[in-house]
């Protein structure tokens, strides 16, 4: 990972992490696991208007729910 930005590099170990531990691996939020937990960081970066429902739930959070739900639905 030499050569990368520091961000790019943490991205780049943490996806290695999670294809070596799978998708059910537990975490330490109580109730997720590893496919939770990835979903939530690419649906935050990726996502922004969906993201909003994290702060803002009682208004958008149908929105946030429905892109985790399509985003777990098509991805390994």
């Amino acid at each position: 990972m030499a050569g990368l930005r520091p961000s790019r590099a943490e991205r780049v170990a943490l996806c290695d992490l999670f294809d070596a531990i799978g998708p059910d691996a537990p975490t330490r939020c109580a109730g997720w696991t590893t496919a939770d937990l990835a979903t939530h960081l690419l649906v935050r970066e990726r996502y922004p208007l969906a993201a909003i429902g994290l702060v803002w739930p009682s208004r958008f959070g149908d929105r946030l729910e429905t892109t985790y739900e399509r985003v777990l639905a098509g991805r390994p």
